[in-house]
């Protein structure tokens, strides 16, 4: 056997293979920065939306009108409520 009969074989799993690879990489993600500068950038723009994602979470912001009229008030915007009925009963007294 010659390796000209292999040939297309062979071709076609390297470009399985890559194809492969490639998807993992989409699915990964782009690449973490090498330069400090942009290390810092990104950590920053990390700490910024979880911190926007906990306010809005505590909020109640997160909840769909359709999960309000379902389900009523839950989370965060449960926990604001009973703030709220108590904080009004202690200025109340």
């Amino acid at each position: 056997p010659h390796i000209k009969n292999y040939l297309p074989q062979i071709v076609k799993e390297i470009n399985i293979k890559r194809k492969d690879v490639e998807e993992r990489l989409r699915e990964l993600g782009p690449p973490l920065p090498k330069d400090s500068t942009e290390k810092m950038q990104l950590l920053w723009n990390m700490v910024t939306e979880f911190c926007s994602n906990f306010k809005n979470t505590i909020g109640g912001r997160y909840i769909t009108s359709q999960e309000k009229a379902t389900k009523g008030v839950s989370g965060g915007a449960r926990i604001k409520h009973y703030y709220y009925k108590i904080y009004k009963e202690f200025i109340g007294n």
